[in-house]
C-alpha cells in the first residue's frame, strides 16, 4: 500500500485528497478481477497506456468503438489499476449522462473551467498557485469519455491550459500536447461496410414506412385515433414521441395542435416570485 504524501496532508488540497481517498486495497482486487476479463485488443491497448504511465512518458490516444464493445470495461480496467497504485487519474465526460458511468467522474467543463462559449483563443480558468493547478500536477493520466461530443475548441482550451501549466516541470512541456500528460480520447466508431458484425436487425414490424409524410406516419402510429382520443388522460399517459431536440419537440406540438378540432386555451405562467402579503402577523 502506498504511503500518504505528506505534501498533500500539510498543504491541505482538497482536490487532490478527493483524488486519492480511494480503498487501494479495493481496488487492487477490482482490478485484479477485471484485468482476466479483457480480450485480446483490449490488452493490447490496456498494455499501452499503462506502459507509458508507469515511465511518464506522455502520450495520446483515442480509443473507439460503439455501444456494448466494452469500452467502459477498458476504461474501469486502467483505472483501477492505476488508482491502486496511489496515483492520479482524472476521468471526465463531454457530458453529464457519460458521466455516470465511471467512478470519480465529472463533466469535462467542471473539471477544467472550461469556458461555456469557447473559441480559438480559448483557455481554462485555471490560475497558477491554485488547487486546481496542483492537481494536474500531480495527475498520472486523464481519460476523456464521449470526446467526439465536444468542440474542438473545449480540446484547445485544455491543450494550451496545460502547456501553459506544466511547463513549471520542464520547460519543454510547453511544446507537448497537452502538455506531456497522458491524456486518452474515447468515444463511438461510425457504422460502415466494415462494422457488419456490429449491426442490428430491427424486426420489420418496428419500423415505420417512409411516406410523403414522415411526421404524420409517427403520429398516427404513435397516437392512433387521436382525434376522439386526446380528451382521454390514460390514453395519452401511456404514449410519447422521443425528439433528439427541442426544435423538434415544438415541431411536432404545433403540427398535433394544429390538427385538433376545439377551441385553443393559452394559459400564462408567471417568471417572478409572489411577494409575501405584508400584513402576515409575526
Amino acid at each position: 500500500m502506498p504511503q500518504p504524501d505528506m505534501d498533500l496532508i500539510q498543504n491541505g488540497n482538497r482536490l487532490i485528497q478527493e483524488e486519492m481517498s480511494y480503498d487501494v486495497s479495493s481496488l487492487k482486487r477490482e482490478h485484479e478481477s477485471l484485468i482476466f476479463g479483457l480480450n485480446n485488443e483490449q490488452r493490447i491497448i490496456y498494455n499501452s497506456i499503462i506502459e507509458v504511465v508507469a515511465t511518464e512518458r506522455g502520450g495520446m490516444f483515442f480509443i473507439y468503438g460503439h455501444g456494448g464493445t466494452g469500452k467502459t470495461y477498458l476504461y474501469r480496467t486502467i483505472l483501477s489499476c492505476i488508482r491502486s497504485k496511489g496515483k492520479i487519474a482524472l476521468v471526465v465526460a463531454s457530458s453529464g449522462i457519460a458521466a455516470l458511468l465511471l467512478p470519480g467522474v465529472r463533466t469535462a467543463h467542471s473539471r477544467f473551467h472550461i469556458p461555456i462559449n469557447v473559441n480559438d483563443d480559448s483557455t481554462c480558468d485555471i490560475n497558477q498557485r491554485t488547487q486546481a493547478v496542483e492537481l494536474l500536477l500531480k495527475t498520472s493520466i486523464i481519460l476523456w469519455d464521449e470526446a467526439p461530443m465536444a468542440h474542438r475548441n473545449c480540446f484547445e482550451a485544455v491543450d494550451h491550459t496545460l502547456r501553459d501549466i506544466l511547463q513549471i516541470e520542464d520547460p519543454q512541456n510547453a511544446e507537448k500536447p497537452f502538455g506531456g500528460k497522458v491524456v486518452v480520447l474515447g468515444g463511438n466508431g461510425e457504422l460502415g461496410e466494415r462494422d457488419r458484425d456490429n449491426n442490428i436487425s430491427i424486426p420489420s414490424d418496428l419500423i415505420i414506412q417512409p411516406s410523403e409524410n414522415p411526421m404524420q406516419d409517427i403520429i398516427d402510429t404513435t397516437y392512433p385515433g387521436l382525434e376522439n382520443k386526446y380528451t382521454d388522460p390514460s390514453y395519452l399517459q401511456d404514449r410519447a414521441i422521443l425528439a433528439p431536440r427541442n426544435e423538434v419537440v415544438e415541431e411536432l406540438n404545433d403540427y398535433i395542435v394544429s390538427s385538433l378540432n376545439g377551441e385553443v386555451h393559452e394559459y400564462l405562467s408567471s417568471d417572478s416570485i409572489c411577494k409575501a402579503s405584508s400584513n402576515v402577523p409575526d
